[in-house]
């Protein structure tokens, strides 16, 4: 016998070849004839039969064997060529594939093995892909017999090549007898068979079967008393195998009593527990604690033992001195020949189950900058049905399994998330809005999200305008100023210092902070500085006609319509701006430094003096609409 090893396009086939009688001839190359249609063996010749036909649509392996023929498929320069085997004579082998019919191999003499088979030349002047081959039998061929086998093995303990022992089966003529290490086989049609050792046709008389065991697991094995022997059934199909081992023990001339042992043995040693188990033998059932072992005498045969379950300990081992003992470990139940005068002993153990790992815990805080916020936020995450939903100093926490898990922060409206803090380990990851945390065994991470108000800003405005009457306050038909420049100053912390008319003033020495933003006044006098966040501010007023400085401050009981600029610095005083809000309520008012003509009105740039009439003229015109106007923006503004 020999193997061969065939590759193809990537493939390794090993093929057995030793029954091969006959060397495999050259390649065929083009020596074929070509068939239309899809022939068969009896369509090219009388005297042919079919030995196998391999189909290869649908996905079949390209390479298989069947009885007496093998093959192997794979891709030549020119398209796809067949390799076989076989241990029979092949007359002739049809190769078809594609629409040009059937390529047929003829061999004279029979061959046993050709290379280099393909189909017809397909219209692309390649060999067609390869649809069905056939094999042919030359005249004479017998199919092989459809039988199985059965092989009888005897085993004895201890071994004796001199002791010889008898079977019978229900195989007419076939009742082998064994010695230690024989066998015996018999080929068999597909069927049930029985066979069976009868001790008492034996020339030993000190023996006693002690097991049977058959490679079929539906083989019935029957032993009524191990001294008289037993049988076994067995089912056999076509071209299965089975195997039965009889195996016999030698009955000891020593004492007429038997006794069989149970020890009990714990991991770690020491246990206190006791360890329950239950016999077939009348009345023994013991207790056992590590260590501990007792015995029973029972009659000469087939005994079972069996442990019975115990909370933290799992049974892990059972070994018996009997070498045939049938141990199944997982019902703890052990069955022993016992043969006369003979002792078996059977130690069970057991290995202590550890404690469950104490779970982990994992705790999620939420805190909001500024404190105190009623919003609830939404969490997800990877720990089953734990989704809480925390509102400023809440937190929530649940046990969890060692593991990694995963928590996110739902979006907000008006929030951003400013930080996430853990106690333990945690990949933090801001763009995401989550955290990674490894939780072990017996710990506690914490993680803490940190929101921050997203805050809206707000406009800070309105007015510079002519104090005709230098009284402090914006009567109807005095005029807006164009062109003046607002400066928007960061106020500093020390600039409340003084609280006047519900306003924070800043005192006369306190310089204004950074420069926020810079605005001039449109051609009515009117200015607005926007998306300004909440905060403290100064605004400033530059850039006055020449000639002219600013009026009396915070004059009358109304502030939307005083001047709120000091006199000497041009500057208001602190300002709180809350998020959102539009406060149209910074006004300044100017008058001339020294009036020399009733009819001057200002104008940026330098002086500009117009005529009495004009300016009489623009207080009739513009004072409703200019009236109109300021109610409005006043009206929205308390809004």
């Amino acid at each position: 016998m020999r193997n061969a090893r065939v590759t193809r396009g990537g493939i390794v086939v090993l093929a057995v070849l030793g029954a091969l009688t006959t060397s495999i001839p050259p390649a065929a190359g083009g020596d074929y004839e070509t068939h239309p249609g899809n022939v068969t063996c009896e369509d090219v010749a009388a005297d042919w039969s079919t030995i196998h036909k391999a189909e290869f649509d649908g996905g079949a392996p390209p390479a298989g064997s069947h009885d007496a023929v093998s093959w192997v498929l794979s891709a030549g320069e020119d398209g796809q060529v067949v390799e076989w085997t076989a241990t029979t004579d092949v007359a002739g082998v049809l190769v078809k594939g594609g629409r040009n019919g059937t390529a047929v191999y003829r061999y004279d003499p029979a061959a046993r093995g050709d290379t280099l088979l393909h189909a017809p030349v397909n219209p692309g002047g390649k060999w067609a892909d390869i649809s069905h081959i056939t094999f042919c039998a030359a005249p004479g061929f017998e199919p092989p017999a459809e039988t199985g086998t059965i092989v009888i093995e005897k085993v004895t303990h201890p071994a004796d090549p001199k002791a010889e022992f008898a079977f019978a089966s229900s195989i007419p003529g076939w009742n082998p007898s064994l010695r230690d290490g024989e066998t015996a086989s018999i080929d068999v049609p597909a069927g049930g068979y029985t066979v069976s050792e009868e001790l008492s046709r034996s020339t030993p008389k000190a023996w006693a079967l002690s097991s049977i065991t058959c490679n079929d697991p539906t083989a019935v094995i029957d032993i009524p008393d191990p001294t008289t022997g037993g049988s076994v059934l067995v089912d056999i199909t076509v071209g299965e195998t089975v195997t039965c081992t009889f195996a016999n023990r030698r009955i000891p001339d020593a004492p007429d009593t038997s006794t069989l042992v149970i020890a009990k043995l714990t991991q770690p040693a020491g246990a206190v527990e006791t360890f329950q188990f239950t016999s077939s033998v009348d009345g023994f059932a013991p207790a056992l604690g590590d260590g501990e072992s007792i015995g029973v005498q029972v009659d000469a045969g087939i005994h079972s033992i069996a442990e019975a379950p115990t909370d933290g300990w799992q049974l892990t081992g059972i070994t018996c001195t009997d070498p045939d003992a049938l141990i199944v470990l997982a019902t703890g139940e052990a069955t022993v020949t016992v043969l006369e005068g003979e002792t078996v002993l059977c130690t069970y153990t057991n290995t202590e189950i550890p404690d469950a790992p104490e779970p982990g815990s994992l705790v999620l805080g939420k805190a909001t900058d500024p404190p105190g916020a009623a919003d609830g936020f939404q969490f997800t995450t990877t720990v089953e049905g734990w989704n809480p939903i925390l509102a400023d100093g809440e937190s929530a926490a649940t046990d969890v399994a060692s593991g990694i898990y995963t928590i996110v922060e739902a979006e907000a409206d008006g929030w951003r998330l400013s930080a996430i803090e853990c106690a333990g380990a945690a990949k933090v990851d801001m763009d995401e809005r989550k955290v990674q945390i490894q939780v072990d065994d017996g710990a506690t991470v914490t993680c803490t999200f940190i929101n921050s108000r997203v805050e809206q800003p707000g406009s800070i405005g309105d007015y510079v305008w002519f104090d005709a009457n230098a009284n402090g306050i914006q009567d109807r038909g005095e005029p807006g100023v164009p062109g003046v420049t607002v400066n928007l100053y960061r106020a500093p912390d020390e600039g409340r210092v003084e609280q006047i008319s519900g306003r924070l003033l800043a005192s006369e020495d306190v310089a204004a902070g950074m420069l926020v933003a810079t605005a001039r006044t449109d051609a009515v006098g009117h200015y607005l500085i926007e998306n300004v966040p909440a905060g403290d501010y100064i605004v400033e007023f530059l850039g006055l006609p020449e000639g002219y400085v600013f009026t009396e401050r915070f004059a009358g009981a109304s502030r939307y319509i005083d001047s709120d600029v000091s006199l000497d610095t041009g500057r208001t005083g602190v300002m709180v701006l809350a998020a959102g809000f539009v406060d149209l309520t910074c006004d300044a008012g100017i008058i001339i430094l020294a009036q020399q003509d009733d009819d001057v009105l200002p104008a940026t740039g330098g002086e500009l003096e117009w005529p009495a009439a004009v300016g009489v003229l623009l207080v009739a015109c513009g004072a409703a609409m200019l009236g109109f106007e300021r109610r409005r923006r006043r009206a929205a503004t308390r809004r």
